[in-house]
């Protein structure tokens, strides 16, 4: 399959009718199948404890990816005009499709103002939706617009990490931004 096929099945025309489920694993089957000469790219070289909110609860998971995302992107040098339209994206995309992989959910926008990938990680033990127990973890996270083979192998990975649940156990149940970072690192 060339580039403009690879494009194509990930429009969201096409995956629109699919869950949420279906996503997380056609990612993993994809970066497999087209970039294994790639190395993935780690969530924890992209997070520092600043990135890490702990206690997370929101009314769904683009209120939690806004809260966290909204914390972190000035950190990482975004005005409060880029920071609400990059937050508005995430929102946009979660809404288009939501992304939530078993205890965790990974809304993520692609931008052409994002020069480097940017991530931010809340969690809750209890649950990070009110009145749920899942999701428990939230990677919220933004991409170049130009590296968008970066950018599947990033889903990819972190589709990979949600349905590791020991891992999202452990994360969920962290009592430190360190510790989940430790973690990460594993």
């Amino acid at each position: 399959m060339n580039a403009e096929g690879r494009r194509e099945l990930f429009d969201s025309s096409v995956i629109l009718p699919h869950s949420s489920f279906f996503l997380c694993d056609l990612c993993v089957s994809v970066v497999k199948a087209f970039d294994t000469t790639i190395h993935p790219m780690q969530l924890s070289d992209l997070v520092q404890a600043d990135d890490i909110i702990l206690g997370v609860r929101a009314h769904d998971v683009a209120g939690a990816a806004a809260e966290i995302l909204g914390k972190t992107l000035p950190r990482h040098g975004f005005a409060p005009d880029a920071v609400r339209r990059l937050i508005d994206a995430v929102i946009a995309r979660e809404r288009e499709m939501p992304t939530t992989c078993g205890a965790s959910a990974i809304p993520h926008a692609r931008d052409a103002a994002v020069k480097s990938f940017v991530a931010a990680i809340g969690t809750n033990g209890g649950g990070i939706i009110e009145g749920q127990r899942e999701p428990r973890v939230i990677i919220a996270f933004l991409s170049p617009l130009e590296k968008h083979g970066e950018h599947l192998q990033l889903l990819a990975a972190l589709s990979r990490l949600a349905h590791d649940t020991p891992a999202m156990n452990a994360i969920a149940e962290a009592k430190t931004a360190e510790d989940a970072i430790a973690l990460l690192k594993r």
